[in-house]
């Protein structure tokens, strides 16, 4: 049983870095990488949520929770996760180039540069600040 996991992951494995190599595949890749970074603040924002409705005595203290937990996770998922990812990890191990680290980068962030719009927008629009 644990040789056919093994097997069976090893070939996933392979699918998906074959899939990685084919051009016609880079626009789902894209799609993926810029719904990943909108989900960094967004999982902040939520853990700083979960974290007020403990602690917080008032709006204005849940509110800076939930902004400064997206802050954050917006920081250790766009510095910590995505430049050792796509620049180190990618082009050492996934024969990708700088070009397509930078690529796969700028989604994320671009991503993460969406969500927050989201997030300042609703705070604006509920009175919140």
């Amino acid at each position: 049983m644990g040789l056919f996991l093994a097997d069976f992951f090893r070939d996933l494995w392979r699918g998906l870095l074959a899939a990685l190599k084919n051009p016609q595949f880079d626009p789902f890749w894209q799609a993926l990488h810029f719904a990943a970074g909108m989900m960094f603040p967004l999982i902040g924002a939520s853990f700083g949520g979960l974290w007020a409705a403990r602690f917080a005595a008032s709006s204005h203290q849940s509110l800076a929770s939930e902004l400064a937990w997206a802050g954050i996770s917006s920081l250790v998922g766009g510095v910590v996760w995505v430049v050792p990812k796509e620049f180190w990890w990618d082009v050492a191990y996934e024969n990708a180039s700088e070009w397509d680290g930078l690529k796969d980068a700028a989604h994320y962030w671009a991503g993460m540069a969406l969500s927050w719009a989201g997030v300042l927008i609703s705070v604006r629009a509920l009175g919140l600040s």
